[in-house]
């Protein structure tokens, strides 16, 4: 007998991530990913549902993504139907600051994880039997740009690409989708800069977001009334990209 499928949330500790673990939880059951297994663990159990379970893993370190995710899903017998790439990490500092190390740790974390989490999978259900849905958290900065976020901008824009280029290739198996959220309360937009932040509030016509309004269009996404909508990189922004911007 097949082990039940689930859904893997990575960046399950906080923010987004966890809005969207909270969210899915109640009939699905998770992977929950993050770094830190304490913060997962008390995810774990706040979540409502089935067993769920926890897997910890540095996405700052790709190179070894493949070999850990593997030995995750050897160890659990788990079956992937689902990925929801929530990590992501954001900085904000002239170019010129930039050391190729934060670069590379951009990269990582907010794209190429994603893409050997996706490989990984791919690899472990060569007959489409299990991988059924694709959904990576990119950004409205990935179409207009922001001062200070240029590898940012970079890395989620790679996502975008990547989402167009998968869908094409693994339809009608997969669908492939990335959501382009604009600005949303969460532990990391709330260490920005206060005066940076209050720019953010003032460009969004309808005020900063909330993680509920993004986990809402995830579950929309995942469901049988979004099955058409594939190779999509779709924007929940609260009207920011109307605007001028920043």
């Amino acid at each position: 007998m097949d082990a039940p499928a689930c859904t893997l949330v990575t960046g399950a500790s906080s923010g987004i991530g966890r809005g969207v673990a909270m969210a899915l939880a109640e009939d699905r059951r998770l992977i929950l990913h993050g770094r830190d297994r304490e913060r997962l663990e008390a995810v774990r159990s706040a979540c409502p549902g089935r067993d769920h379970l926890v897997w910890t893993a540095d996405f700052a370190r790709a190179e070894t993504l493949a070999e850990d995710l593997r030995a995750f899903l050897q160890a659990s017998g788990a079956r992937v139907s689902a990925l929801v790439h929530c990590a992501g990490e954001v900085s904000v500092r002239p170019t010129r600051l930039d050391a190729y190390e934060d670069n590379l740790r951009a990269m990582n974390v907010n794209f190429l994880s994603a893409a050997e989490i996706i490989r990984v999978l791919l690899q472990a259900s060569p007959n489409g039997k299990a991988l059924r849905d694709i959904l990576l958290i990119s950004s409205i900065y990935s179409r207009l740009g922001a001062k200070g976020q240029g590898i940012y901008c970079a890395s989620k824009g790679a996502a975008d690409a990547y989402v167009r280029a998968l869908a094409a290739e693994l339809s009608p198996r997969v669908r492939v989708n990335s959501l382009l959220p604009g600005a949303v309360l969460t532990p990391m937009t709330e260490a920005l800069p206060p005066a940076y932040l209050d720019r953010c509030r003032d460009a969004h016509p309808l005020g900063l977001g909330e993680v509920a309004d993004v986990a809402s269009y995830v579950r929309f996404i995942l469901s049988d009334g979004a099955r058409w909508v594939t190779g999509q990189n779709i924007v929940v922004d609260g009207g920011f990209s109307a605007c001028k911007g920043l």
